[in-house]
């Protein structure tokens, strides 16, 4: 996993990748609202005041995922164990 510090990296703004990336602004929320490094600043009570602040290497891992998502369906898969069905 990887250790940096995203402080002093260029933010982007939900609306900002939207637009670079020709996607709905809610498809952008959702693929990077889990991501590690994303700052979620809530203004108020309501769901729908959070700001989220996308640090640019989390947008470059996040937009990588978007170019090869079997990259990333493989990388989260645990090993099959050729044996496990005969354990008894």
């Amino acid at each position: 996993m990887q250790n940096s510090d995203t402080t002093f990296e260029r933010h982007f703004s939900i609306a900002e990748l939207s637009k670079q990336w020709h996607l709905n602004r809610e498809t952008v929320r959702q693929l990077v609202r889990h991501e590690p490094g994303v700052v979620r600043v809530r203004r108020g009570l309501r769901k729908a005041r959070t700001h989220y602040s996308v640090p640019e290497s989390v947008a470059r891992r996040v937009h990588n995922k978007l170019d090869d998502p079997a990259a990333e369906i493989l990388s989260n898969t645990t090993p099959i164990d050729p044996h496990a069905s005969k354990r008894g």
